[in-house]
C-alpha cells in the first residue's frame, strides 16, 4: 500500500481531534451503546424468528388493544411505510397478524394480532423484560431517574436541531414523540 496523500493524513487527524472533544466523543460512545444494544437485543429476543422491526409492530398493535394501519405504524416506528409493509405481510404468512381493509374506506389496511400473535407476545414479554431489566441493572434506581432524564434531553436537543435542518427531516417531525411509545395506553388496558 502506498503512502497515504497529504489530505488523507490531515483529515485522518482532524478526525483524531474531533474525538478528543469530549462531547463528540460522548455522542461517538452513545451511537457505539446503541450499536451494542441492538446485538445485545438480536442475541435475546430474536429466538423466534421476529426482527426487530416485526416485534415493533406486533408490540404497538398490542399497545394500542386493537388494529393499527400500516401508515400509523411508519410514523411511530420511524420505518419507510414500504419496511413496515414488508414486516407485515412476514407477520400476516406466519399468522401473527391478520390485515384486512376497512369497512369505511376499502383503500385503508387495518392490522391487527391474532390469538397466535398474542400467544407470541405472551411468551416473549417476559424476555424482554428480562433482557431490558438485566442490562439497566448496573444502576441505583436514582441513576436510572438521570439518566432517564438525559435521554430526554438529548431526544430533545436532536428533535430540535432536525426542526431547524433539511425539509426531509422536518417531514418526521410530527411523528417523532418526546415520551416513550407504550406509555399513553388506550382507556380500557387501566380501567378496572
Amino acid at each position: 500500500m502506498k503512502k497515504p496523500s497529504e489530505k488523507w493524513l490531515l483529515l485522518a487527524k482532524n478526525l483524531q481531534n474531533q474525538n478528543k472533544e469530549l462531547h463528540v466523543r460522548s455522542f461517538r460512545d452513545f451511537l457505539t451503546l446503541s450499536h451494542i444494544t441492538d446485538k445485545y437485543l438480536d442475541t435475546n429476543l430474536s429466538a423466534d424468528g421476529i426482527n426487530r422491526t416485526q416485534r415493533m409492530i406486533i408490540l404497538f398493535i398490542l399497545s394500542k388493544c386493537g388494529f393499527m394501519t400500516p401508515t400509523e405504524i411508519s410514523r411511530r416506528t420511524l420505518r419507510t411505510l414500504d419496511t413496515v409493509n414488508k414486516s407485515i405481510d412476514g407477520l400476516d404468512k406466519m399468522g401473527i397478524t391478520k390485515s384486512y381493509h376497512s369497512k369505511k374506506d376499502r383503500r385503508k389496511r387495518e392490522v391487527t394480532l391474532t390469538e397466535k400473535g398474542l400467544n407470541l407476545a405472551e411468551k416473549t414479554l417476559p424476555a424482554r423484560y428480562l433482557a431490558f431489566s438485566q442490562a439497566m441493572d448496573c444502576f441505583t434506581k436514582e441513576e436510572v431517574k438521570t439518566f432517564q432524564s438525559l435521554l430526554k434531553r438529548l431526544r430533545e436537543q436532536i428533535i430540535h436541531i432536525m426542526g431547524n435542518d433539511s425539509v426531509e427531516s422536518k417531514k418526521c417531525l410530527p411523528y417523532i414523540s418526546l415520551n416513550e411509545p407504550f406509555d399513553n395506553l388506550p382507556d380500557t388496558v387501566t380501567k378496572e
